[in-house]
Parts: C-alpha cells; structure tokens; sequence
C-alpha cells in the first residue's frame, strides 16, 4: 500500500535536484540567494502575521469610513472601497496560513508547505485559489482607480460624465468576475497530494516499515512533470489515473494565464497610467499657479469685491482636485513599486530555463510580505493626504474629542453673548 507513496526525504532531494545543479554552476550567486530566502522563511511568519493583525483592523475602518454618506457618492472612494474589502478579505484568509505552517511548524520544510493534517491542506488549497483571485481584483482595482481618476483629470469637459458612482460599481463588478474566471484553471490545476514523513523505526525481517511509525504528509502541487515521475522508481503512478482535467497542456495554459493576466497586462497599464497621472498632475499645479498669477493681476487692477468668491472657489476646486491625485498616484505608486518587479521576475520564469527553481523561489515569502504589506497601508495614506478622510473617520470614532472640541471653540463665543445680553448700563450722576 505504501510502496506508491514517495518518502519525505526522496521528495525533498528531488525538489532541490535543479538547486544543486544550479549551485554547482554558479555556487557563490545562488548560495547566497539560498541563504537569503532560508533566513528570511524564519521570520517571515512573524512579520507577515504582525502585518495582517494590523491591516484587518485598518481596511476595516477604511471600509466603515468610506460607506459613510459623505463619502460614497464619488466614483474614486467607491473603487477605494472595494479595494479595502479584496485587502481585508485577503488577510483574512491568509492569517490562519501564516500562524498553522508558519508558526506552529507542522512540517520539516518550508517550500512547498507540508503538513500532517489534511484539513489544513485543504484550507491552504481554498486560500491558495481565493488569494489568487483577490489579490488579482486588487490589482486591477488599482488599474481602474488610475484609468478614471487620468480620464476625470484628463478631460475635464467630459470626464465626469464617464467617472460616475454607478460606473464605478459596474466596472468593479465586471472586474471582481473576470478574476474569478480567470482563477478557474489554478483551481483545477492545483490539487493535495500525500508523501511519508519521517521514518521513526523499522521491523527486524525483511527491513520493512511499521505502519504505526509511518506518518503521512500532505502538501499542495500542481501537474507534474511525467517524465520525473516515471524516472522515480517509488511512485507507481501512469498518465490514465490524472485526472483529464489535470494535464500537462492545462498546467502549461494556466501558468502563462496566471503569469499575464495577474501580473504583466496589470503592471504594463499601471506604468502607462501612472507617467499619464504625473503629467496630468504638473499640468494641474501649473493650471494653479496661473490661476493665483491672474488673481492678483486682477486684483490689482480691478479692486472688487465681487471676484474674490469666484477666484476662491476655483482655487479650492484646483487644490482638491490636485490632493485627490496625488493621494491616488501614491496608490498606484505603491502598487507599481511592489507588481512590476513581480511581473518581470514571472516573464523571466518563462523566459529563462530554471528560472523558477533557481530564483524565483528563494524570493517568495519576501514577495508575499511586500504584497500584504501594500494591502495593509492604505489607512496611512489616506489618513496622511485625505483631510476628508481623516475628519470623517475622527466624527465616527473619536466622537468625545469632537465634543470637547466643539465645547472649547464654542465657549468663548456664548460668554461674550452672555456679557452682551446682560450688560448692565453705566449709572448716570
């Protein structure tokens, strides 16, 4: 019964074959990057999870601060919204992962995940998928704050008319089902498999195994490769026993998709978009300072008082718009900065043979701390560049401190009524 099962020690000698290969090669290089990605995985768990217990509380309140009527009606901050409910959601997911094979420590190694408990491998199989597509709808969420705010900028007579709340919500919502269809094939593809742990005694006749002291593993992977199973003389397994699903062309079609649509197209728009909204940006603050610079021509000329509400109305516009961009520019900036460097680091994987093995995997909990890092930071910057959004979130949470304040300001003003009321008159000689 056990004979098709691979030990755990075979199966981790065969996933690092190509990283001793690679090593002998260029020993310094990937030794280094090794060690990097090893002494990163042991404090990965515990950053990652510190990040998540922070940014499930922040997207949270950004999410009650956001659905607040001042708030909901623009089709930046509903985009903002579902931005903050993919974030949350997420992390979410992902906290219980962390702490189980991250913390606790349930397998002998780190990449790929093992652990004896096969509801464990199951969620982690579910996270795997629904990570996936949220943080793909997270990314194109950006993409589609960077494509309104350029359109609503960009062409001030008519970009109102296409930036609408409700056209917000319906390309959100296309978007959130587009990346569940696209997440279909990883869902297929991936799938738990079971391998021996660590081989605790052995029977005295024949050197065979007591089944009591033989613990099975189970790990996640996708299709694999034919010729390395059948190169393997411990697993006893034949193509027609796959799943039809679960082939090699589909594993094949679902890497280049995933690697596309998840990381490439996204990060390619998100660097047009983002040099479009620095230009749309200078082009607004130089609209600006020509604004002031004909004001006080204006109002040196002309001294009326008739302008001044006209000239300060569309210096508050100017200035809200401007802030509104910069705030959205950080975003994208944030995002770009995280995706791009993925997005080559995937097109590398299919560019250059190895590419995987070698690299790509000693970087993984480095790249997933980043990505989780971003989805957990928005609260600061929009509490750092949102006057909106920070006396919002101070009247829904901080209502004592209004009180207070609004008592201070307020009590100068009713003693002097209070004098003015009751003021007695001089008494005449």
């Amino acid at each position: 019964m056990n004979e098709c099962i691979p030990s755990l020690l075979e199966f981790i000698n065969h996933t690092n074959k190509l990283n001793s290969s690679f090593r002998n090669n260029d020993k310094i290089t990937n030794y280094s990057l090794i060690k990097f990605g090893t002494e990163f995985s042991k404090i990965h768990g515990p950053l990652s999870l510190a990040v998540c217990i922070f940014g499930i509380p922040a997207n949270l309140v950004n999410i009650i601060v956001l659905t607040r009527r001042e708030l909901a009606q623009t089709a930046t901050n509903h985009l903002l919204l579902w931005l903050a409910v993919a974030d949350l959601l997420l992390m979410i997911l992902y906290a219980p992962c962390l702490y189980h094979f991250y913390i606790i420590h349930p397998h002998p190694m780190k990449n790929p995940i093992y652990t004896p408990s096969k509801l464990w491998i199951i969620y982690q199989e579910i996270v795997v998928s629904c990570a996936l597509m949220l943080h793909s709808l997270a990314l194109w969420l950006a993409v589609l704050l960077a494509l309104f705010r350029y359109i609503h900028v960009g062409f001030p007579m008519s970009g109102s008319i296409y930036t609408t709340r409700k056209r917000a919500f319906i390309s959100a919502s296309l978007t959130t089902l587009f990346c569940i269809i696209v997440s279909i094939p990883n869902i297929l593809v991936n799938h738990s498999e079971s391998c021996l742990g660590p081989i605790l005694n052995y029977k005295s006749n024949n050197d065979k195994l007591f089944n009591k002291n033989i613990q099975i593993y189970y790990y996640i992977t996708s299709e694999p490769d034919f010729n390395e199973i059948h190169s393997l003389q411990y697993i006893n397994i034949t193509i027609k026993q796959l799943n039809g699903w679960r082939t090699k062309q589909l594993h094949n079609f679902n890497v280049w998709l995933q690697a596309v649509i998840t990381k490439i197209a996204p990060s390619f728009l998100l660097t047009i978009l983002t040099i479009l909204l620095i230009i749309e940006l200078q082009k607004s603050i130089k609209r600006r300072k020509l604004l002031f610079l004909h004001r006080d021509k204006s109002l040196s000329i002309i001294q009326s008082t008739s302008i001044h509400p006209l000239y300060n109305d569309e210096s508050k516009k100017l200035n809200r718009e401007t802030r509104t961009t910069a705030l959205l520019l950080t975003i994208v900036l944030c995002f770009l900065v995280i995706e791009l460097p993925q997005g080559i680091l995937v097109t590398c994987i299919h560019l250059i043979d190895k590419f995987e093995e070698n690299v790509y995997q000693h970087l993984g909990d480095l790249l997933d701390f980043l990505t989780l890092l971003n989805e957990s930071i928005s609260f600061i910057i929009y509490t750092t560049m949102s006057y909106q959004f920070r006396q919002t979130f101070v009247n829904i949470f901080c209502p004592l401190l209004i009180h207070k304040s609004i008592i201070y300001h307020e009590q100068p003003t009713n003693t002097i009524q209070y004098r003015q009321q009751y003021r007695i008159s001089p008494i005449k000689h």
